[in-house]
């Protein structure tokens, strides 16, 4: 109060709109970082291991903290075509081994103990043949990935499109940890 009496009127409006920018300001830059830094962060390799009649998709868990409530889905897109040129696709869902995952450990850049098997990277496959509808023009492939972070709750989405059967390499399998090359089925990690 003593304050407000020695300054003028228009010095104390001023300075109370200072602050109350300069505190809305940090509040929001507060909301981005967390918004931005807290979210899951799920890498999908853009390759597709065939080793025999199955077809293995690689994930890698790149956040600090685990991912919870993993969902993913593999979806055939066909596309359709309309008068006058123009396109729809039609979505036909391949299923998956194992599409349901209550979590995914956080990453770990060096091997520890705590995580010997690398169980921040984790691969899934399906049974379906892919690589015919691959062949007809314009078909792909879109792998989806819905995750939940460990420590805020925030949901995000990854998707990763196969366009062509380039993606899919015949006898060869997934480097070791967060690498998401491949290598020869014959050669070791």
């Amino acid at each position: 109060m003593y304050l407000i009496n020695i300054l003028p009127p228009n010095e104390v409006i001023g300075a109370a709109l200072i602050h109350l920018f300069a505190g809305t300001f940090v509040a929001f830059m507060f909301l981005y970082l967390a918004l931005f830094l807290l979210r899951p962060k799920l890498l999908i390799s853009p390759y597709i291991c065939r080793r025999g009649n199955k077809y293995w998709f690689k994930i890698v868990n790149k956040s600090l903290y685990h991912a919870f409530d993993v969902k993913i889905e593999l979806f055939r897109m066909a596309p359709i075509s309309h008068s006058g040129g123009r396109f729809n696709v039609d979505i036909h869902p391949v299923k998956l081994h194992t599409s349901d995952w209550t979590s995914i450990n956080r990453f770990r850049r060096k091997y520890s103990e705590k995580d010997p098997f690398s169980l921040f990277a984790q691969t899934i496959f399906t049974e379906e043949n892919i690589e015919i509808p691959l062949r007809e023009n314009g078909t792909y492939l879109e792998l989806q990935l819905t995750a939940r972070h460990g420590l805020s709750g925030l949901a995000d989405r990854f998707i990763m499109q196969f366009p062509n059967e380039a993606a899919i390499k015949a006898g060869d399998k997934f480097c070791f940890g967060q690498n998401l090359g491949t290598i020869p089925e014959n050669q070791s990690f």
